[in-house]
This record gives C-alpha cells, sequence and structure tokens, in this order.
C-alpha cells in the first residue's frame, strides 16, 4: 500500500473524526468524576513536593488491560517507560520505580516482572518496592516513577502566543496491541543514548526555556496539546504537516500512536528550544501557537478546521474549567462606600484565624478609616459578592511595572466556592491590563493547599522563606507576565 498517497486522500473531516473517536483520547473522560473528589483542576504529568531545596517529581500510571493481557512483558516494561516521561516532562530527573502487580497466573507474573527489570535497567532506576496481588481474576501492572528537579515544569502554565513545539525520538520500530499503537525508540538503544536524550527536557527545564511541557502520552500528539491547553485555560493553533513523523507512517495512524520518547512544549524561545533538542538527538519542530482563544484549531493540507472548543467541551470530562464556578464568579472593583464592608468582613475572618500570630491578626483588622487612607495612596481593592453580602476581597498595589496584591479575605460561609481562585485570576488579568511584567503574593509557608494553588497558575518561589512576623514564616511567589 501506498502510505503517502492514502495519506494525501485522508480529508480533515476524516481525521478529526477519527481523532475524536480514538479510545486513547475518550478515555480520559472519567477523570471528570474523580477531579471533585480530590480537588484537582490541572491534572498533570506528575506532582511535585519541596523538601528543602529538592523538588521531588511522583508519577503513577498504569497500564491499559489489552496491553497487559496481549504482551505481559512489553505492559512491564511501559510501566517504567510511561512513568520515567511524566517525572521527565516536569524537568526532573528519574531516580526510583516501584510497582503493583495483579496476576494469578505465575508465567504472566514473570513475564512482566521480566519486562520491569529490563525498563529500570535502562535508565539506570533504584528498585523501591513491589506488592504483588496473587489471587486475583485480572491481570493488571500499576506503577509509580520518583525524580527530583532543580526547576519544575508545569502543564498548566502555556501562555498567548507561545511557539508549540513537538519534540520526539523519530529512530524507532512502530508495534501495535490491540488499539494500542507505539512507536518504540527506548528498548533497542543504550541506556546512555535514552538518557541523554530525556536530558534535553531536564536542561529546557533548568534553563527555563519553556513556560509549559507534558509528555505525549495515550492520547497522541493532538490529545496531549488538547490536555496541556485544557490545564493552562488556553488554545491551540495547531499545523498538522508541521509534526515530527516517521516516513512510514500516514498522519492518522501517528497521531493516535504513543511514541516512546515525545513531549509537547510551550515557548517564548522556540530557536533556543529547538537548538537544544536538536543537540540531544530529538527530532523537532514548530507545529503552531498558543492562543488566547479556548479552541484547538487544525490546519493539514490547506483546511482549517476546530477539533475542541474548551469552552464547551473537555478532554477531561463533564467537569470543564469553563464550568469551574470560578468563571461565573464577579470580582469588581471596590470603593469608598465599601470601606464599611470590608472592615466587618476583616473583623470576622481575622479575629479567627488562629493559623496567624495574634499580633498579625490584629494587624489585618483593618478599620473603615485604615482602609480609605490606604485607597487614598493607591491601593485597589477587589471584591466578591454573593447577594448582598461581600464573601471575598483582596487589595494590590502597582509599583513600577510590578503588581503586589495582599490581604486575600474570604468570609468561611462561603470557602469552598473557588472565591480565592477567582481572586487570583482576576489579579493576573488586572496585572495584564495595566501593564505591569511581574506580580508577586506571599503565602504563609505551611499553607499547603494556598502553594499548590499558585503554583499551579504558574507562580514560582522568589527567594527563600522569611519570617513576616514573629512565629510567621511566608514565601514570596512571583509570576511574569
Amino acid at each position: 500500500m501506498n502510505l503517502n498517497r492514502e495519506e494525501k486522500r485522508l480529508t480533515i473531516a476524516e481525521l478529526l473524526n477519527a481523532l475524536k473517536e480514538f479510545k486513547g483520547i475518550t478515555r480520559k473522560s472519567v477523570l471528570g468524576e474523580l477531579f471533585p473528589i480530590l480537588g484537582e483542576k490541572v491534572y498533570d504529568d506528575a506532582g511535585v513536593i519541596e523538601i528543602g531545596d529538592f523538588k521531588v517529581v511522583v508519577s503513577a500510571d498504569g497500564i491499559v488491560a489489552d496491553l497487559v493481557r496481549e504482551d505481559p512483558w512489553l505492559a512491564g516494561f511501559y510501566s517504567v517507560v510511561v512513568n520515567v516521561n511524566d517525572v521527565v516532562a516536569k524537568g526532573a530527573r528519574p531516580l526510583g520505580y516501584a510497582h503493583v502487580l495483579a496476576s494469578s497466573s505465575s508465567n504472566i507474573r514473570r513475564q512482566i516482572v521480566s519486562g520491569i527489570k529490563q525498563g529500570i535497567q535502562k535508565y539506570g532506576l533504584q528498585f523501591l518496592k513491589g506488592h504483588t496481588h496473587p489471587d486475583t481474576s485480572y491481570d493488571a501492572v500499576d506503577a509509580a516513577v520518583v525524580g527530583v528537579a532543580h526547576n519544575v515544569l508545569s502543564s498548566a502554565t502555556a501562555k498567548p502566543n507561545d511557539s508549540l513545539i513537538i519534540a520526539l525520538d523519530l529512530e524507532g520500530k512502530s508495534g501495535s496491541k490491540s488499539w494500542v499503537k507505539t512507536f518504540d525508540s527506548v528498548m533497542f538503544k543504550s541506556s546512555d543514548q535514552v538518557l541523554n536524550r530525556l536530558e534535553a527536557i531536564v536542561h529546557v527545564a533548568e534553563k527555563k526555556l519553556a513556560h509549559a511541557c507534558r509528555d505525549i502520552s495515550g492520547p497522541g500528539i493532538v490529545g496531549t496539546i488538547a490536555m496541556l491547553c485544557e490545564s493552562s485555560r488556553v488554545g491551540a493553533s495547531i499545523q498538522i504537516d508541521n509534526i515530527p513523523k516517521p516516513q512510514d507512517f500516514n498522519m492518522s495512524d501517528w497521531l493516535m500512536t504513543y511514541p516512546s520518547i515525545g513531549f509537547v512544549l510551550a515557548t517564548d524561545r522556540p530557536q533556543k528550544c529547538l537548538s537544544l533538542l536538536t543537540e540531544h538527538g530529538l527530532t523537532a519542530n514548530v507545529a503552531g501557537k498558543i492562543t488566547k482563544t479556548r479552541t484547538i484549531q487544525i490546519s493539514y493540507q490547506g483546511q482549517i478546521e476546530t477539533f475542541m472548543n474548551l469552552e464547551k467541551e473537555s478532554i477531561f470530562g463533564k467537569v470543564t474549567f469553563n464550568e469551574d464556578k470560578t468563571d461565573k464568579i464577579d470580582v469588581k472593583e471596590l470603593s469608598e462606600s465599601d470601606a464599611a464592608e470590608i472592615e466587618v468582613l476583616f473583623k470576622k475572618v481575622w479575629s479567627k484565624a488562629y493559623e496567624y500570630p495574634e499580633e498579625w491578626r490584629q494587624k489585618r483588622i483593618l478599620t473603615e478609616e485604615k482602609i480609605l487612607k490606604e485607597m487614598e495612596n493607591g491601593y485597589r481593592y477587589f471584591g466578591i459578592r454573593i447577594g448582598n453580602r461581600l464573601a471575598g476581597v483582596y487589595k494590590t498595589l502597582i509599583t513600577g511595572n510590578a503588581l503586589f496584591g495582599e490581604h486575600q479575605t474570604v468570609d468561611p460561609e462561603f470557602r469552598g466556592l473557588g472565591l480565592a481562585t477567582a481572586m487570583y485570576h482576576q489579579f493576573i488579568k488586572f496585572a495584564s491590563e495595566n501593564n505591569c511584567k511581574k506580580i508577586y503574593v506571599n503565602i504563609l509557608a505551611n499553607q499547603v493547599a494556598s502553594r499548590k494553588a499558585v503554583e499551579k497558575m504558574g507562580f514560582r518561589k522568589k527567594g527563600q522563606e522569611y519570617e513576616q512576623e514573629k512565629g510567621m514564616k511566608v514565601q514570596m511567589y512571583e509570576l511574569e507576565i
């Protein structure tokens, strides 16, 4: 069969229909059932825990049942590969591996573990822990990889006008098990060759050359871009013809293939990224741009169509970002006439904010007179009303080309509705509208949830923790606009 001729006959409508029906994409929709329970809104490649100067990155993934059933050895091997890629996509060097294995068959168990052994040797990982269920009615392997990073990349921080880079190792072999198509560029290479290619992504992260990154996973190249865009609350314009691919693949099959080394990056320094990626043996190309409009536009052989409208659709399922309450919460600037009500809210919240020292809590309870004085001196107050009640407030001050936000306060009766997140989004928008280059906030050092929330929005630590008040350590966070 002449694959090139077949590819030319493929219309963009046929290509998009194939992608929308692709199981690698559709199976992600179940995540919408779980997000509300866990309070997750991004679904990143891996999680991060900061311990001193170290950023510990952890990924967990399971291998699809069809692959375990058809090729247990390959399932074991890929339980290492997929988790390593998740960790590397965050900018971390993978260090250790653990798994949970389920099978009542001794033969299958041994095949899976043999594949695992080959994988951890290939990546030079330490085997940390394994758990086996020998009496199940099914066969499965789930695993985790842990790594360490100096600087972490997120999939939730792509910015409008960023270039979309697709980086892959095209020296490999294709395979197929059930509906799972693979392109392996790891198994027959030396460990040094494989690790050198992955070092490209780590170096991109350490040099801060990209805003966001995801590894190309089960949903394929276009599905991975859609996940990055949904997490970052942006859209993308993709030029399919610019996506690197092996010569013997037609485009439809390639877009639904899992490459064992493949990444999507969003960057405002594409040439520096491309140079670094190619130096490490990857084939990389700019294949589109990040857009402010939250649609995934596909350009293919002179045709342009919309793949997904992220205002109305979601690759993650029914809990979409446009359905997130924060998009419907109206944050408005407050005026002098609101000062008395702001004082009431400050008294209600800060008098019982026992996680803060007493002296600091008293400083946060500003009187109407002090609030008016701050407004006169350039502070801008913003708030959220629910019904006729002021439910949330924060203030900000522009200094040069920087914007400082503080004093965020939410009425306990209205917590859990996304008010704090909505104020952060409005804070970022206000900074952009006023041509601010950087914005800053302080987060209480032991408030893990708050720190995680701002980091998912793209904020990064500035300096070390410091004692803002006796007995109260805070961490300053910075976001470049």
